[in-house]
């Protein structure tokens, strides 16, 4: 016979209060470490119904990650990038530094970005620490928070659309869901691509997706805020800026003054 090993005695009962529930039974319990009186059980019942989304919620990010990992057959952040963080962005004039500082607060805020959706618009000439600064938030996200992310240029995002065109293994619709999965998404080099029409709509289309899912997207782009409908279209830059943030870099390239030096 299997005898169950008692872990407590109820040493008194009584009716208590809670501010939410209302009237509970009480009990006091005796422990190895003192005796205490329960709690609410439907307090407690809540609090575990809240550890159990978490835990869920956590082990679909990780799902995430490693199927979005899986397809692309290497990490979501190219290695080249993937030792960029605020600590070592050089940030020598006032502009460097409110670029470096928003950023960082767009990272540390990222939970809340990722609830509303918001986009940022890194925008500014060559070598300016936009793709440093864009890759030090993914990197930030992915480590401290357990975010997913995935960095691609626009040329890259192209190719691998067309590479469906006769290639009958891959579904042109598993390259977009690719670009719909990650928490955030970044998308560069913006405007060296040439606008064809399919051009727009390949880009409108996986905007567009993120947008109405209120996944967070950051464009990066060497042209303006007056230039970036020319490669993305109006729809697109409209829903961007739609509760979006863009951030001007408007110095001159750090790569331009190394060769100089």
């Amino acid at each position: 016979m299997n005898t169950v090993r008692k872990l407590f005695t109820i040493l008194d009962t009584e009716t208590r209060t809670c501010e939410k529930h209302g009237e509970y039974k009480a009990n006091l319990i005796c422990l190895r470490d003192g005796d205490r009186w329960s709690t609410c059980e439907q307090c407690q019942q809540e609090k575990r119904d809240a550890e159990n989304r978490a835990e869920q919620e956590r082990a679909a990010i990780e799902a995430r990650r490693v199927s979005i990992e899986k397809r692309l057959g290497n990490a979501c952040i190219p290695p080249r990038f993937q030792n960029k963080g605020f600590e070592n962005y050089l940030a020598d004039n006032e502009g460097q530094k409110r670029a470096l500082a928003k950023c960082l607060r767009y990272a540390d805020q990222f939970n809340e970005n990722y609830e509303t959706g918001k986009s940022l618009l890194l925008l500014g000439g060559v070598g300016t620490g936009k793709t440093h600064l864009a890759n030090a938030i993914a990197n930030k996200i992915i480590r401290e928070q357990g975010r997913t992310a995935l960095y691609s240029t626009v040329g890259n995002v192209l190719r691998l659309i067309r590479s469906t065109f006769n290639n009958s293994d891959t579904r042109e619709l598993d390259i977009y869901q690719l670009f719909s999965d990650p928490d955030l998404l970044i998308i560069d080099e913006i405007g060296v691509q040439k606008s064809s029409e399919f051009e727009l709509t390949a880009l409108f289309d996986i905007i567009n997706d993120r947008y109405e899912n209120m996944l967070p997207t950051i464009i990066i782009s060497n042209h303006g805020p007056s230039e970036l409908p020319n490669y993305l279209g109006d729809r697109v830059v409209d829903r961007l800026r739609e509760g979006g943030e863009a951030i001007g870099f408007d110095w001159t390239s750090s790569r331009t003054k190394e060769a100089r030096a």
